[in-house]
């Protein structure tokens, strides 16, 4: 009750004030990240503007602000906008919400609180969903805004649903995270892999034991990541020795997972969510630098089906997810474009193979082409778009 009022006076307040058509508001989790990130760099560093920006973050971290400072000084090019960090919680974080023009954020703010029409609030998301999210996840409290984007006409339907807007409010224009994967990063230098190693892993495996943001518990969770435990590890690290291939295993920002102390391995380096923040890279950087990613039920494939680079699914629990959770696809096996496996010696199997004989490649253009109907220039695409509908920027 005290939290429906607490949202009920945020958005008479945000009906009420006169908005700052030069204020912009970013949000995102974990801080000035994802979807939101690419698009603010994008707009310092690609847009001009005939007068001066003002730049708010909301962050969780405030602690961290001083990293936050250097993330955004780094950006080259800057045009001149002023940028601060304000707590996200807090009632200054209400008042740069409500005063504000445009808002972008993938996670939500003040969920709950509706929007009025006088204020654009654009819901970057964070990921287009395979596993059911917001009203398809039969929450009673979702994200509200003023348009959703999506990567394609397939998508549209189902974030539409989602989040409950109308197909004209849910704008085709990609993910501008994406525009990350064409940069050029040394990730040998970065995670001190030796030059020598041929082929550079990813493994992304979602959570099934979340502690943070949303707590829930999806599929099954045994302690350890889905199918290899850590003697399995130690085999595997053998193995990839032996064929001269390196794993990187990113830990999912949610998954309990982080709270455990990993051994060292010869060829797999485990990164924690907290740990791999500290890197100077983001994930997408990353993922557009590897040669192959291995993950399940994550929708981080979704994207990187734009490189058009091997994918494989690493799962033994189908079954359990599909009845905690559910996906947004019926025939969610016919939109994986790629081999699915369930033990060590699977995987090995594989992994002897998929460097030397790709046979899912023509699978996955196919699905590409079909849930990505923009596959470059992704923030250009949301600029233009919100150009167009609001005179976004145009002062």
């Amino acid at each position: 009750m005290i939290k429906d009022f607490i949202l009920y006076i945020i958005f008479i307040l945000d009906k009420l004030i006169k908005k700052d058509e030069k204020l912009l508001v970013f949000s995102s989790q974990p801080d000035l990240d994802d979807n939101s990130f690419a698009f603010f760099k994008y707009i310092i560093e690609e847009k001009r503007v005939r007068s001066k920006l003002r730049v708010v973050w909301l962050i969780d971290d405030i602690n961290s602000k001083t990293k936050y400072i250097e993330k955004v000084e780094s950006c080259k090019n800057r045009v001149a906008a002023e940028v601060s960090f304000v707590k996200k919680n807090s009632l200054l974080g209400v008042f740069y919400y409500v005063r504000s023009r445009y808002v972008f954020f993938t996670h939500g703010i003040f969920l709950g609180v509706r929007v009025p029409k006088n204020h654009i609030v654009v819901n970057l998301w964070h990921g287009m969903p395979i596993k059911n999210i917001g009203y398809l996840n039969t929450n009673t409290r979702v994200v509200n805004s003023s348009v959703v984007i999506s990567t394609s006409k397939k998508f549209q339907e189902i974030m539409s649903k989602a989040f409950q807007k109308e197909k004209a409010d849910v704008l085709i224009t990609g993910q501008p995270r994406c525009d990350f994967l064409s940069q050029k990063v040394d990730v040998r230098e970065i995670f001190n892999i030796d030059n020598d190693i041929q082929e550079i892993i990813l493994w992304m495996p979602t959570y099934r034991n979340s502690t943070y943001g949303e707590i829930r518990l999806d599929g099954n969770f045994s302690g350890h990541f889905p199918i290899l435990d850590v003697d399995d590890l130690y085999n595997l690290s053998d193995f990839l020795k032996k064929k001269n291939y390196f794993l990187l295993i990113k830990v999912h920002i949610m998954d309990h997972l982080n709270n455990f102390d990993f051994p060292e391995f010869s060829n797999i380096k485990i990164i924690k969510s907290k740990e791999f923040m500290q890197y100077p890279i983001n994930l997408y950087e990353l993922l557009g630098n590897i040669d192959l990613l291995l993950t399940d039920f994550s929708s981080v494939y979704i994207d990187f089906l734009l490189t058009l680079k091997p994918i494989a699914f690493l799962f033994d629990d189908f079954d359990d997810y599909i009845s905690n959770r559910g996906f947004v696809f019926n025939n969610i096996e016919e939109y994986m474009p790629a081999i699915s496996l369930n033990s060590l010696d699977g995987l090995k199997r594989f992994l002897n193979e998929v460097f030397v004989d790709d046979s899912y490649v023509d699978k996955r253009v196919n699905i590409r082409n079909e849930l990505h109907d923009v596959k470059s220039n992704f923030s250009k695409e949301l600029y233009d778009v919100l150009s167009e509908r609001y005179n976004f920027l145009d002062i």
